[in-house]
């Protein structure tokens, strides 16, 4: 499993954090006398088990909970665990999708050449939101879509140098010349807003997003996202973008952010979950508790230590919540 975040800013292999203001260890190899003992999911299929008295228990994921029901934050769920990090805001670890790249924002969109209005990038043709169809109701209505990904593939792709920078900057690459990118997530969970309400937001084609109810909260301006629920149905939000395409002003309008700055709630969500590595979080978070639960601070080690548990673990690596193999 990979030990980075997928922008490289943060390293969190076994060893100190980098660029994490306290100290704070992260291994798997000191279980039994870790501060933290730390399940991840996917991975991890039983409950962390504390070792000591004072030892706290964490449970991580970046997962939705329509899809691992045992992220639902719950007073069950919390009286099973010290400490809860999901894409939940109520969560003890708020994990945001938000931090995983580390790209300008303010890039300039380049010239919209493509061949199609919109662009959609879907591999996983089993979604609980029945994105798919509803995509074939827009191109029923008129709005022409290149398929990028494997479901409903229809337009092949390859990196404009001949040669790939990774796939979250090739994504990014993708969408770049298109006016509109469907960012449809595979379930309609509250907070759950992934990498694909962001990435069209660097690549300067407008976000039509259809997921969390609450996405307006990650929006960086007014008016800058589209959302299928402010919609009767897709062919009312065809017409929308139809008309957009061929209005130049009002389809400038929704891109005026990246010249005009964010609005104030973007950059303060954003810098809640993207400011220090969720490792790092939750090590506060457990010193915190430490202290007031022994009363002497200087009863404690210096360091916090944290042990990441998964159900097949690999010496030296700890896993980014939520990143997979």
């Amino acid at each position: 499993q990979s030990t980075k975040s997928p922008d490289g800013r943060f390293d969190c292999a076994a060893g100190k954090i980098d660029r994490c203001p306290f100290d704070c260890v992260v291994t798997n190899t000191r279980a039994a006398t870790a501060d933290v003992v730390l399940s991840v999911t996917p991975g991890a299929s039983v409950r962390a088990q504390g070792h000591c008295p004072l030892q706290k228990t964490a449970h991580f994921s970046m997962e939705t909970e329509v899809y691992y029901p045992s992220l639902a934050i719950t007073p069950e769920s919390m009286r099973s665990w010290d400490f809860i990090g999901t894409t939940k805001l109520a969560s003890d670890v708020p994990l945001g999708y938000g931090g995983w790249f580390d790209f300008n924002l303010f890039e300039p969109p380049v010239p919209k050449t493509a061949d199609a209005m919109a662009v959609a990038v879907i591999s996983n043709c089993a979604g609980h939101n029945r994105r798919l169809e509803y995509i074939r109701e827009l191109v029923r209505a008129g709005v022409t879509v290149h398929h990028l990904g494997a479901c409903d593939h229809n337009k092949d792709w390859s990196p404009p140098s001949g040669m790939s920078r990774g796939r979250f900057v090739d994504k990014i690459d993708m969408l770049r010349p298109y006016k509109f990118t469907l960012a449809f997530e595979n379930t309609n969970d509250p907070d759950y807003v992934t990498e694909k309400y962001f990435q069209p937001l660097v690549a300067g084609s407008v976000p039509v997003y259809m997921g969390a109810q609450n996405s307006e909260l990650y929006a960086p301006a007014p008016h800058s996202v589209i959302r299928t629920d402010d919609f009767a149905d897709a062919r009312a939000l065809a017409k929308y973008l139809l008309f957009l395409a061929s209005n130049e002003e009002a389809y400038n309008a929704l891109l005026e952010w990246k010249y005009t700055g964010v609005s104030p709630g973007f950059a303060h969500a954003m810098a809640a979950t993207t400011d220090m590595h969720s490792h790092c979080r939750l090590c506060r978070l457990a010193r915190e508790t430490l202290e007031v639960e022994v009363g002497d601070r200087d009863a404690l080690s210096p360091e916090t230590v944290l042990a990441p548990q998964t159900k097949d673990e690999a010496p030296g690596a700890v896993p980014y919540p939520g990143m997979g193999g």
